[in-house]
This record gives structure tokens, sequence and C-alpha cells, in this order.
């Protein structure tokens, strides 16, 4: 006999299959209608991937697929979207398995059109600014991300104003607003403005104020606010890009105040096939020397694709490091780009931004000791071969060559090889199409 959770999830993906049957019945005669899919297996290697590996540690090997159809309806007074998911890792659930909970909505929207140039976006949806940074739908992780926010947007001419409202709950309550889904934010605001001057340059400001719910007064529900507030910008030569970013962090976390800062510098320079990009980025940290502080001096990039900065092996930032050391990223970009294949080779030489205190001269003698702030250098290399417009193989090797102070921090053993592998197919119909990929 069927559980009530098995027959429930059975019921709802009837549901679902019967809604898409008959949106889809008028296909050829509503132009409007947009049904597309994703199918990312990818398979990993890892030895090391996120803190060193230790000399005896086993290698992990896997693979994990997201499945997600993506259905989308416009008419000239409002836009409607829903992105159905499944995601899994093989070999999770049984061969015989009746149903499991792996079916989800990664989004679902409507946005309405309140006149030229000016409407309101409701729902699930991916809040996707700028280069990722603070605001990114996360497409690596095979889950991704997505929030449930209303969006304003606002458009006319060359410049683009959207305002995001979020405020959550665990369910439908009585008498409390008391938030305890961990990991995430109760309520959210950002302040979105984006303007071109001219063809050369292209300029944002993000204005985002955080609440996260404390665990210091969880019977009144109040939450604890840090505002982030910054720009980017981003210069356009014939050759010559210049991109440039800086955000600066206060409020509170917690109990505790918090004063923190982002610069990110890098230079793109093109020619022929080839591709070259120098930079730097700095994530403020906290010292772990200074026992007195009382100050957070850790930058958080919060809602951001964060495995795209600061090396693929995910060592920062990626659901780790967080009111940490901080960190220091100088690194050297090359691709090789041709019709078909695209090959890349990122370097990225890290060091902490504030004091790593040497534990084992604190156990030895009780003395407060900084290690070296060098942690280490990574390599990664891919190579991405496009078959055709809707398919797509990547291939991926990474390796980690960390240093003592990498170990003070995230533990390992310099003496084993910490490295990763990857390859991942990308498969992404458009099953409306009538033209052959």
């Amino acid at each position: 006999m069927l559980n009530y959770t098995s027959s429930k999830n059975m019921r709802f993906r009837k549901s679902l299959l019967f809604v898409l049957s008959f949106l889809l019945i008028g296909a050829g005669a509503f132009a409007q209608i947009s049904f597309k899919g994703q199918y990312i297996p990818r398979s990993e290697l890892r030895h090391g991937f996120k803190s060193l590996a230790a000399k005896d540690q086993d290698v992990a090997f896997f693979t994990s697929q997201r499945t997600r159809l993506i259905l989308g309806y416009t008419n000239p007074r409002y836009k409607f979207g829903v992105a159905v998911q499944d995601i899994r890792t093989w070999g999770s659930v049984s061969q015989l398995n009746i149903s499991d909970g792996f079916l989800s909505i990664h989004e679902a929207w409507g946005e309405v059109s309140l006149k030229e140039g000016v409407s309101v976006k409701i729902g699930r949806q991916e809040l996707i600014y700028d280069d990722h940074r603070i605001l990114g739908n996360v497409d690596w992780a095979m889950q991704g991300r997505s929030h449930d926010v209303g969006l304003l947007k606002i458009a006319s001419g060359e410049t683009k104003v959207h305002i995001g409202l979020g405020f959550n709950q665990d369910r439908e309550q009585l008498n409390t607003h008391l938030y305890t889904v961990p990991g995430n934010y109760k309520t959210m605001q950002f302040l979105w403005v984006n303007q071109n001057f001219g063809a050369r340059n292209n300029t944002s400001f993000l204005f985002l104020n955080n609440g996260v719910e404390t665990a210091t007064a969880p019977a009144s529900g109040k939450a604890k606010f840090s505002q982030t507030i910054g720009a980017r910008s981003v210069f356009k030569g014939n050759a010559l890009n210049l991109n440039a970013a800086f955000y600066y962090q206060m409020g509170k976390i917690g109990s505790q105040d918090l004063s923190a800062y982002n610069l990110a510098v890098d230079v793109v320079y093109k020619t022929g096939q080839l591709q070259f990009s120098p930079g730097f980025e700095i994530l403020s940290g906290t010292s772990q020397t200074d026992p007195s502080a009382t100050e957070i001096n850790s930058f958080n990039p919060f809602y951001g694709t964060n495995h795209k900065f600061n090396g693929f092996m995910d060592y920062f930032f990626v659901g780790n490091h967080i009111n940490n050391a901080g960190l220091k990223d100088i690194f050297f970009k090359m691709d090789y780009k041709t019709e078909r294949n695209k090959l890349a080779l990122h370097a990225h030489f890290f060091l902490s931004d504030s004091d790593i205190i040497d534990s084992g001269e604190f156990a030895a003698t009780g003395n407060i000791v900084a290690v070296d702030s060098y942690l280490g250098t990574e390599i990664d290399i891919t190579s991405t071969y496009t078959i055709s417009p809707d398919m797509s193989l990547q291939l991926g090797y990474s390796q980690m060559f960390g240093t003592d102070s990498m170990v003070e921090l995230k533990g390992g053993d310099t003496g084993a090889t910490s490295n990763w592998a990857y390859v991942m197919l990308k498969l992404k119909p458009d099953f409306l199409s009538k033209e052959p990929n």
C-alpha cells in the first residue's frame, strides 16, 4: 500500500503532466509559449576538494544530475514562468523505489506589466545581477539558487532600476513571525540601478539590506540586519576591457558590529582567438590574533555564484570560509576559443587578508603568533566542446598546491595530492523549435 507521502508525490506528478499537456496542445497556435529543458549529468572525482586532502584519504567519485523543464508564457499584459527540476545522485535511491523527494519547483513566478517600461515580477525566481558576485543563480550547483521575492522593474532609456523585497516564513502562521529555516534570510530588500554611459561604460549600483533571525531573541522573532552597498563598472575598449567593483558591508552579525569590504579589479585583453585576464580580488577578513577584537571584518558575498570566483575547487565562500580570515586572490586567466571549442587555463595565488593564528605555537607556549599569509596556488584547466547549439561536453581538472598556512586554516596535509576532475554533458533542448540543431 502506498503511504501518504508517496501518494501525494504521484498526484503532484500526474497533475503537472496534465497541466503541461494542456498548455502545449495549442503551442503551434500560440507563439508566446516556450517550453525548454535541461539535462546535465556530471561525474566528479574529488581528493582534496574544498579542503586539503589527508595522506590516507580515499578518493570520492560520484555522478549527479539535473533534469529541468522550463515553461513560459508571454502576452502584452503579463508573463508567466515555471521551472520544475529533479536533482539526484546516481544510486541514492533503490531501483524499485515507488517515489522520492527529489522533484521540486525551482521557479514559479508571474510578471505583470503596469505600463511601458514598468512591471512587477512576483514569486520564486532567480536573481542575477552584474557578474553574480552578490546576487547570482549558482547555476554550477545542480539545484541552483532561487528566491521568493517581489521585484519592481523599471526601464527608461539607458537606465534600469530594480527594487526587490522578500519576507520569509516557515509556514502559514497564526500568532508569530518567527523564522527558523537554517541558512536563509528572514527578510531582504535590495535596490539595483544600472546605467549605460554611451557605448563604452556600464555602471551598476547595489544596496542590499539583509535580515537574519537571531538565536538570542527567538521568542520575539527579531532579525539582525547588515547592509551591503557598492558599485561595479565595466569600461569597454576595442581590445581591452577594465572591470572594477567595490562593496562595503556594515550593520550587525548577531550581537557583533560588522565592517568589511570587497575590492576587485581585472583587465580583459583579446587578441584573435586568445583572451588574457589578469586581476585581483580582496575580501576583507577578521584577525584571529587579536583576542580583544569585538568587530567582524569578514566580507560575506551572500547570494552570489561563488563557484565562479576564487578557484573552481571551492575552498572559499562556497558554503565555507564565512566570518573567517578573508582572502586575497591574485589571478591570471587565459582562454583560447574556436568555433566549437573553448580551452581555459586559470591560476590563482591565494593569501589570507588578515592574520591566522599559529595553533601549534599557541598550544606549546601560549604565545599568539600569526602564520605566513600565503595559502597556496590553484591551477584550473577546463575544456568545453560545443557539439551543437543545444549540446556540449565539458571536462575539467584542478589542483591545489597548499601551504602549511592552508593546513592551519582548513586542515589536511601538504604532502597529499589535492585535486579534482569532472566530466559534464549539457543538453538544453527547445521542444517547440522547428529549426534543426
